[in-house]
């Protein structure tokens, strides 16, 4: 499993832990729901601004975006 596949596992994951929907998460982090979405489906990778800000709108560290649950 790449890097990029665990992190989006890791996003839908923790989204659905938290019971948020992919456009709260979105507006929590300041992104576009399709942008979003391509991040939770391991379509595009997130910079390093955006995966902070997704770790921070899902209360998360970023290790836990980043490594398999």
């Amino acid at each position: 499993m790449t890097i990029k596949t665990k992190f989006a596992h890791n996003l839908y994951v923790r989204r659905n832990q938290k019971g948020l929907s992919q456009a709260e998460v979105a507006a929590f982090a300041d992104l576009s729901v399709r942008h979003y979405q391509e991040l939770e489906i391991g379509r595009a990778n997130p910079l390093l601004s955006t995966a902070i800000r997704l770790a921070s709108a899902l209360d998360i560290s970023l290790d836990a975006l980043k490594d398999s649950l």
